[in-house]
């Protein structure tokens, strides 16, 4: 009798013990969940906000182009391995220095939106990996 009543009290502490830990466990993966929900918004709002700065460079290359009177580069049409930077032919004549600048920046441009669809994808694999 008293081996019954032993071990009836030390599979109560076993339950008791599997409970807890279950327990537990449940509240870490509730805040790993709400940490994870929690950096999944900042990247989608990131991402969001580098989606809409890709916009505004690209229009903003395409008009630097267009002043210039380039054609549209590679990297604009989404085929970002082979992004060239050409030399520009002005119709009008500028101050050197002024068409430097603006080199430099249709050619910071395009790469950045090339940097810019890398940081897009790996977000996006990260997100739904």
């Amino acid at each position: 009798m008293l081996r019954v009543v032993r071990r009836k009290l030390k599979n109560r502490v076993a339950a008791q013990t599997a409970r807890d830990r279950k327990k537990q466990r449940m509240t870490e993966l509730e805040e790993a969940l709400a940490s994870l929900q929690a950096e999944n918004s900042k990247l989608a709002a990131e991402n969001s906000a580098l989606k809409q700065s890709s916009g505004t460079l690209m229009q903003e290359n395409s008009n630097l182009r267009q002043r210039l009177r380039m054609p549209p580069s590679e990297g604009a049409s989404g085929n970002t391995s082979s992004v060239k930077s050409e030399p520009a032919v002005l119709t009008t004549p500028l101050p050197q220095e002024q068409t430097q600048t603006m080199f430099q920046l249709a050619s910071c441009c395009v790469t950045f939106i090339a940097l810019l669809r890398c940081v897009c994808v790996l977000l996006l694999y990260s997100i739904f990996m």
